[in-house]
C-alpha cells in the first residue's frame, strides 16, 4: 500500500470537495525533467554536430512524449470536477471560481519571469520587437514570435484556449446527454470527448498532407505554397490539433468518475490496481519502437511517421498515467516510485522549472561556460542547467506561486463543498 499523504496545502488544492490524485504530481516532474533533457541535449548541440547525431540522438527526441501527457494531465485533473458536478458526486465549480483560479495558477508567476528573464540572462528571439505578444499570451499564433528562449511558452497558450473553452464543451455535454440519470450524463460528456479526438486527428491528418505538398512544392513558390509551409507548422500546435491529446486526459476524468459509481470494478481495473508495472511496460515497448524505427533527428512536420509518432504518444501517455488514476493507492512498484517525495516536490514546483529552463540553457549554451574537460557537452549543459533552474523554480514557488494559489477558493464556496475528506492529493493542475 502507499502510504496517505499528509493533507496539501490549500496553494494546490482541487475545487472543494473534489478527490486528489497525488502520484500525479511525480508524473508531471517526470515530464518536466524529460523536456529539459531534450532542451539540454539541444543547447549542446548534439543535433548540429558535424560528426554526425550521437547514439543517444534518437532516444533525447522521443522523450517529447512529455508533451502529450503534459496535456492529459492538465485535462483530467481540470475536467475532473465539472464531470463528477454533472453526475452529483461533487458540486461543480462554478466558472468564475475555475477562471479565478486558472488566472493565478498560470498569469503572476509567467509574468515576472518574463520580465526578470529580459533583464537577465536576456530573452533572445526579436523579443524586443514583440513583447507585448507573450504577455497575452500570442505568442504561438505568430510563427514569427515563437523563437528564442521562451518559445517553450507556446503551451501555455495553448493552455489558456482550453481553459476557456471547457466550460462550454461541458455544457454541450450536458445538452447531448440523453436522460437525466448519471449514465446519461456520461454519456454526453463521452460523446464530445469521442467528438474532439475525432476532429483532432482529421485536423492532424489535413496538417500532415499539406505540410508535405508545401515541402515538395517546386520554386519560386506561390503566395498559397509559402504560405502553406508556415501554417501546418503553426496549426500543428495549436488547440484543434492539440485536442487528440487532450481528450484521452479528459477520458480518464469520465471513466474516473464512472468508476466511483460503479457496482462491480472492471477486470481491467484491477488488473491495473494489482499490476501497475503493465501498463508502464507496455508504454515503454511502444516507446522503444518508436526509437528504434524512427529517424535520429526529430522530423518536419510532413511525414506519415511523424502523425503516427504522435499518435502513439497519446496512447504511452494514457498508459503511464493510468496507475496513478486507478488504483493509486494499492501499492506496487510503480507507485512506490512516483511516492518519492523528492519527486513529488520537483512536481510541485516545475510551473516555475518550466517557465526558467530554457532561458537559462539556453544562456549556458551561447556563451559556452562551465566547460569541464573529459565531459561530454550534454551532461555539462544539463547538469549546470538543473543546478541554476532549481533555485529559480522553488523560489517562483514559495515567494509568488503558493501565496496567491491560497487566493484561488474563497472561504464560502469551501464551507458549502460536501463534507468529504479528499483521499488522495496531487498538483495544482
Amino acid at each position: 500500500m502507499v502510504a496517505a499523504p499528509a493533507r496539501a496545502p490549500d496553494a494546490v488544492a482541487p475545487p472543494p470537495g473534489n478527490p486528489r490524485f497525488p502520484l500525479v504530481d511525480s508524473l508531471r516532474a517526470l515530464g518536466f525533467l524529460m523536456v529539459f533533457t531534450v532542451h539540454a541535449a539541444g543547447q549542446a548541440g548534439i543535433f548540429k554536430d558535424p560528426a554526425g547525431v550521437p547514439w543517444y540522438g534518437a532516444f533525447v527526441t522521443r522523450l517529447e512524449v512529455a508533451l502529450p501527457m503534459f496535456f492529459a494531465i492538465s485535462a483530467f485533473l481540470l475536467y475532473r470536477p465539472f464531470v463528477a458536478g454533472e453526475v452529483g458526486s461533487a458540486r461543480r465549480p462554478r466558472v468564475r471560481s475555475f477562471a479565478r483560479a486558472r488566472a493565478l495558477r498560470i498569469v503572476p508567476a509567467f509574468w515576472v519571469a518574463l520580465t526578470l528573464a529580459a533583464i537577465y540572462p536576456g530573452i533572445t528571439g526579436g523579443w524586443s520587437e514583440h513583447w507585448w505578444g507573450y504577455y497575452l499570451f500570442l505568442q504561438e499564433y505568430v510563427p514569427s514570435w515563437n523563437v528564442g528562449s521562451f518559445q517553450h511558452t507556446w503551451h501555455l497558450s495553448v493552455e489558456i484556449t482550453f481553459y476557456a473553452l471547457l466550460p462550454f464543451l461541458v455544457v454541450l455535454g450536458t445538452r447531448l446527454a440523453r436522460g437525466q440519470d448519471r449514465r446519461g450524463a456520461l454519456r454526453g460528456q463521452a460523446l464530445v470527448v469521442a467528438g474532439l479526438y475525432a476532429l483532432s486527428v482529421l485536423t492532424r491528418v489535413i496538417l500532415t498532407v499539406a505540410g508535405y505538398e508545401a515541402e515538395v512544392a517546386t520554386v519560386p513558390m506561390s503566395p498559397h505554397e509559402a504560405f502553406s509551409i508556415v501554417l501546418p507548422g503553426t496549426l500543428y500546435t495549436a488547440l484543434p490539433a492539440s485536442f487528440d491529446w487532450i481528450a484521452l486526459g479528459m477520458a480518464l476524468a469520465i471513466t474516473s468518475v464512472w468508476l466511483e459509481g460503479a457496482s462491480r470494478e472492471p477486470r481491467w481495473v484491477r488488473a491495473i490496481r494489482d499490476h501497475p508495472t503493465r501498463p508502464w511496460a507496455l508504454a515503454a515497448v511502444i516507446w522503444l519502437a518508436l526509437v528504434w524505427l524512427g529517424p535520429e533527428y526529430p522530423e518536419p512536420y510532413r511525414p506519415a511517421s511523424f502523425f503516427i509518432a504522435e499518435v502513439s504518444y497519446g496512447v504511452i501517455s494514457v498508459l503511464l498515467l493510468a496507475p496513478a488514476v486507478f488504483g493509486h493507492t494499492a501499492g506496487g512498484m510503480v507507485r512506490s516510485f512516483l511516492a518519492l517525495r523528492p519527486l513529488a516536490w520537483l512536481g510541485l514546483v516545475s510551473y516555475g522549472f518550466f517557465l526558467w529552463h530554457l532561458p537559462i540553457l539556453v544562456k549556458i549554451g551561447d556563451t559556452g561556460a562551465f566547460s569541464v574537460p573529459g565531459v561530454p557537452r550534454t551532461v555539462e549543459v544539463w547538469a549546470m542547467g538543473f543546478l541554476l533552474t532549481l533555485p529559480c523554480a522553488a523560489a517562483s514557488y514559495y515567494l509568488l506561486e503558493r501565496p496567491l494559489l491560497r487566493l484561488k477558493y474563497r472561504r464560502r464556496e469551501q464551507a458549502r463543498a460536501p463534507g468529504r475528506e479528499p483521499a488522495t492529493s496531487g498538483p495544482p493542475g
